[in-house]
C-alpha cells in the first residue's frame, strides 16, 4: 500500500479534480495521508488565474520540496503546469512528475514509472466514468462539477488558455455522482462549472432536464447553483428553484460591472442596462432567494465614472452576498496590453466595494433576528466551544455561518433555530 499527501489550491473546481484523482489511486492502493513525512508522492493541485493564486502556488511548491526525503515522490499538476508547464520543468528539477489541467488521469501512471511530464495546452480532464470520490471539504457538504473549461471570450481572463473549451458531464454520469454524494452523507450540494448556466451546450444535452433530475433523488439535502453566466436561463432557472424540492434559494451569478464602457472592454456580451433589469426583476419576483455576485474593480477602461456606477447598483441591488477582485493584467489575455488603473487604485477601489457591501450586508442581516432558520449543523469549533451550521442562503467557503448556542446538536443534521443576533456577515442562533 502507498500513500499519498495532496495540497489543494485555488477554486472548488480544482477541489474537485483533485478527489477525483484521490479516488482514482484508492483503486490502485495509494491511499491519502495527513502529513507529508508518512506520503511516498507528495502532491501540490496548483491554481494560475491570477498573479496572487501563482505565488501562493510557487511557495506552496518550494515549501514542500524542502520538506520532500529521498525516497518520494512529488507531483505539480493542474493550471500552473498548463501554462508554464516548460518553464516550470526547468524550474524544479526535483519534481519527478508534472502535469497539466488535461492530464490528470496520468498521475497514476507516471508515479508507478517514477517519472513523468504531461501537458496538454489549452485542455481540462473530465471523467468519462464514475469515480466514487469523498468531499474534502468536510463530511456533509462538498461540491458536484458539471462541466469544465469555457468558451466566453472574456479579455480579461485567462482560463480558456489554461482549461480550452467547455467541456460537459454526461446527464447519467452526474446523476451516479449526485446520489453517491448523498448516500455517502453529503447534505449540502454545491453545483459548479466555469459556466454553469452553459452546461451541455457542447453536448446538446438540456440544463433544466439535468436540474429536474437532480431535484428527483430523495433524501434530506439541497443543491446550490454556483457560478452562473447571467443570460436569459436566468429567469427560467429561478422560476424552476421556485418550484423545486431540493434546490436552495440561491443564485450566483458573477458580473463582473454594470458598466457599458467596462463591459464592452470586458467582452462581456450584455449591457449594463440587460443586468440591471435582470437583478431588479429577481428582486422583485423572487425577493426570497439569496444573491450573490462577483465585481471586479480597476479593469482597464474603467473611470471613476464607471466605478460610481457600480457602487450606484450595488446599493440598488443589495446583495445578500458579493465577492470583489482587484484587476489582475494576464499574459495571453485580450486586455493584457490595455492600459489599466494602477495596482493601487484598483485594491483602493476593491476595498471601498467591500465596506459597502459590509454595511449593505449587516443591515440585510438584521431582518433575521427573532425569525427562525432551517439549518445544517456542520461541525464543532473546538477554540470557541460552539457548534457552527448554515441556511440555504450561505454557500460554503465564500459567505457568513451561523453560531450555535443552547442547544444539544448533532452535525450533519437540519435543525430549526431562532437567530438572537447578527453581525456583519454571520448570525447567532439558538434551538
Amino acid at each position: 500500500m502507498k500513500k499519498i499527501f495532496a495540497i489543494t489550491l485555488g477554486c472548488a473546481k480544482t477541489r474537485v479534480d483533485t478527489e477525483y484523482l484521490l479516488g482514482m489511486l484508492e483503486n490502485e492502493n495509494i491511499f491519502p495521508v495527513n502529513n507529508p513525512s508518512d506520503a511516498d508522492l507528495l502532491l501540490v493541485n496548483t491554481c494560475s488565474f491570477i498573479e496572487s493564486a501563482r505565488v501562493e502556488s510557487i511557495d506552496t511548491i518550494l515549501e514542500l520540496l524542502e520538506l520532500k526525503q529521498s525516497n518520494q515522490t512529488m507531483c505539480i499538476t493542474g493550471c500552473l503546469p498548463s501554462r508554464y508547464g516548460n518553464e516550470l520543468k526547468q524550474e524544479f528539477g526535483d519534481v519527478e512528475i508534472i502535469t497539466g489541467c488535461g492530464d490528470l488521469d496520468k498521475i497514476s501512471e507516471f508515479f508507478i514509472k517514477g517519472s513523468g511530464f504531461a501537458v496538454t495546452t489549452n485542455d481540462s480532464w473530465i471523467p468519462d466514468f464514475f469515480i466514487p470520490r469523498k468531499s474534502s471539504l468536510n463530511r456533509y457538504c462538498g461540491y458536484l462539477k458539471i462541466a469544465e473549461g469555457c468558451d466566453r471570450k472574456c479579455s480579461y481572463c485567462a482560463i480558456p488558455g489554461i482549461r480550452g473549451p467547455q467541456k460537459s458531464l454526461k446527464t447519467d454520469l452526474i446523476i451516479s455522482e449526485a446520489n453517491h454524494l448523498v448516500q455517502s452523507g453529503l447534505k449540502d450540494i454545491n453545483i459548479i462549472a466555469q459556466d454553469t448556466t452553459s452546461w451541455g451546450s457542447d453536448t446538446g444535452e438540456n440544463l433544466f432536464s439535468l436540474l429536474s433530475e437532480l431535484d428527483k433523488i430523495s433524501g434530506e439535502h439541497i443543491f446550490r447553483l454556483l457560478y452562473l453566466y447571467p443570460d436569459p436561463k436566468i429567469m427560467k432557472i429561478a422560476e424552476f428553484i421556485d418550484t423545486s424540492e431540493h434546490f436552495a434559494p440561491y443564485l450566483d451569478i458573477p458580473v463582473q460591472h454594470i458598466s457599458d464602457n467596462v463591459l464592452k472592454k470586458m467582452s462581456r456580451g450584455y449591457r449594463g442596462e440587460y443586468a440591471w433589469k435582470m437583478f431588479d426583476t429577481l428582486r422583485k419576483k423572487y425577493p426570497h432567494i439569496y444573491l450573490r455576485t462577483t465585481i471586479m474593480t480597476g479593469h482597464p477602461g474603467e473611470s471613476l465614472e464607471d466605478f460610481n456606477l457600480l457602487k450606484k447598483f450595488i446599493r440598488k441591488i443589495s446583495f445578500d452576498h458579493l465577492g470583489v477582485f482587484a484587476y489582475s493584467p494576464e499574459e495571453g489575455t485580450r486586455a493584457y496590453p490595455m492600459s489599466h488603473t494602477s495596482v493601487r487604485s484598483a485594491l483602493a477601489r476593491k476595498k471601498s466595494l467591500m465596506e459597502l457591501q459590509k454595511t449593505i450586508s449587516r443591515e440585510n442581516l438584521l431582518r433575521f433576528r427573532d425569525t427562525t432558520l432551517k439549518i445544517l449543523v456542520e461541525e464543532y469549533d473546538e477554540e470557541n466551544m460552539i457548534f457552527t451550521g448554515r441556511h440555504s442562503g450561505q454557500a460554503p467557503e465564500t459567505d457568513g455561518i451561523i453560531y450555535l448556542s443552547d442547544g444539544d446538536y448533532k452535525e450533519g443534521t437540519f435543525v430549526d433555530v431562532k437567530i438572537t443576533d447578527t453581525d456583519n456577515y454571520d448570525l447567532v442562533g439558538v434551538m
